[in-house]
């Protein structure tokens, strides 16, 4: 079983701030389209361009601080987020919730080699990570996160715990047939019966 603390690679601060350029640059462009084209009041553009560069600071003001803020922590019993500038967000995934865990890279993402985990419980459903309980974002070692995480899963049966645990990684699940998974069923129902 695995705990960790983990921060987000830096590269999350970056696409943050390429899209707040892709937004901003946008909505510079429709002001001066708006002035441009239409006869607008020289004190209407003003207003809008001091609200404007307002809010681009008050943004860039926020990435680094948000970023700053940001932890994850994946413990033997759940997956917690901690995180928020203005307010404060904790999030706790228990691991007896866990459904299932995605990982998804946008093209910004994939050039900066980081990507996101999306832990989800049967509460949130959805389109792979559209809906998951908890996104742990801008990461690097995806695959290790969620084997770390799959690790931790432990699912108890009636029968006395008969799969303790979720193979930490793909090297150690094997290949079994379907008739030595069905002799196993019946070995664990003769076991259960003993009792």
């Amino acid at each position: 079983m695995g705990k960790a603390t983990i921060k987000p690679e830096k590269g999350l601060k970056i696409i943050w701030y390429m899209i707040v350029l892709i937004f901003y640059t946008a909505t510079l462009i429709t002001i001066l389209m708006l002035f441009l084209f239409f006869d607008a009041n020289i004190w209407v553009l003003i207003a809008m361009s001091a609200i404007w560069l307002l809010s681009l600071i008050i943004i860039l003001i926020w990435v680094p601080a948000a970023y700053k803020a940001l932890e994850y922590y994946i413990e033997e019993d759940s997956v917690k987020m901690k995180g928020g500038v203005f307010w404060r967000k904790y999030v706790t995934v228990p691991n007896k919730k866990i459904t299932n865990i995605d990982i998804t890279q946008g093209p910004f993402e994939r050039f900066l080699k980081i990507g996101t985990v999306h832990i989800q419980t049967a509460g949130a459903g959805g389109q792979q990570g559209q809906k998951a309980e908890l996104k742990i974002s801008g990461v690097k070692d995806m695959d290790k996160i969620r084997d770390t995480i799959i690790g931790n899963l432990n699912f108890n049966t009636g029968a006395g715990n008969v799969i303790e645990k979720i193979p930490a990684t793909i090297a150690e699940i094997t290949y079994v047939s379907e008739k030595e998974i069905l002799l196993e069923i019946l070995e664990i129902l003769k076991r259960m019966e003993n009792k």
